[in-house]
């Protein structure tokens, strides 16, 4: 009822002779333009929030333990464009670069990231996608060609899971071991050309069905995305990702985290067993 009486025909003629005269329209369009520019300061506020120019932000998923105080990544070119000195100011000691998939793909970036990374002083190294249709021999080899190995790296590592385009869980005997032999065959190459067993990276399904007993040689980079204190694999691990969905200054995306199992001290010293 209230409404109705303070509307007079007068001010609505009035209202409606400055709608032609563009001013009603400057007005709207102007707080348009100041709601957008208030969204966007809100996004980089909470985008951002909590982080700081020395150490990790809040933003990064970091385990609930707080004895790893190792902080790593591992990217593809799905992380697209990464700022290295950003990311090496978030905190983060390492990373694993992903080189090569199967007998065909080579990551695109995967160079320049490497180098990029290891200028800004973070112990960088790569990982090949291990594809389980494929011969091992070959993959390796692809591997070797398109990845470096020098003084100070990560040591060579192999990605070894049921994910697409790798292949869905198969838990027949006949195939089980056909893949834990491609896998050796794998292993046996890069040890053969480098002197070093590579580091398995796998999720717990593939640990049990294909790596548990099989490579002893091998340290593992378990995968376990629902623990908060310690990864759920009974055998020593070297390295736990722990989230896919982890924020670091510098990569726009979402970006897989990981830890050492030590100190900064042990992980020098892990590092120098590989040289």
């Amino acid at each position: 009822m209230a409404a109705k009486k303070n509307s007079g025909k007068k001010k609505a003629r009035t209202t409606t002779k400055k709608s032609k005269s563009g001013k009603t329209g400057c007005s709207f369009v102007s707080l348009l333009v100041a709601l957008a520019i208030l969204g966007s300061i809100t996004y980089f506020v909470s985008r951002h929030k909590g982080r700081g120019e020395t150490g990790i932000g809040k933003e990064i998923t970091r385990p609930k333990n707080d004895k790893y105080k190792v902080i790593g990544i591992d990217i593809s070119h799905h992380n697209g464009t990464i700022k290295w000195d950003k990311v090496k100011e978030d905190g983060v000691k390492f990373a694993y670069i992903k080189a090569t998939q199967g007998t065909t793909h080579i990551n695109r970036r995967h160079k320049k990231n490497y180098d990029k990374a290891k200028n800004e002083g973070i112990t960088a190294g790569f990982y090949h996608f291990f594809m389980f249709e494929k011969d091992g021999v070959e993959q390796a080899r692809f591997f070797l060609e398109n990845s470096t190995l020098e003084g100070k790296d990560l040591p060579p590592a192999l990605d070894v899971e049921y994910s697409p385009p790798s292949t869905i869980r198969r838990t027949g005997e006949k195939y089980i071991k056909g893949r834990i032999r491609e896998i050796t065959r794998f292993d046996s190459v890069i040890y053969e050309e480098t002197g070093i067993h590579p580091v398995i990276y796998t999720n717990k399904e593939c640990y049990k069905d294909l790596i548990k007993g099989h490579f002893d040689n091998n340290e593992i980079w378990i995968c376990d995305l629902n623990s908060e204190e310690n990864p759920n694999i009974e055998e020593k691990w070297v390295l736990w990702q722990y989230s896919h969905k982890g924020k670091v200054n510098g990569i726009s995306f979402d970006v897989d985290m990981d830890v050492f199992n030590g100190t900064e001290e042990d992980f020098r010293a892990w590092i120098e067993t590989y040289q």
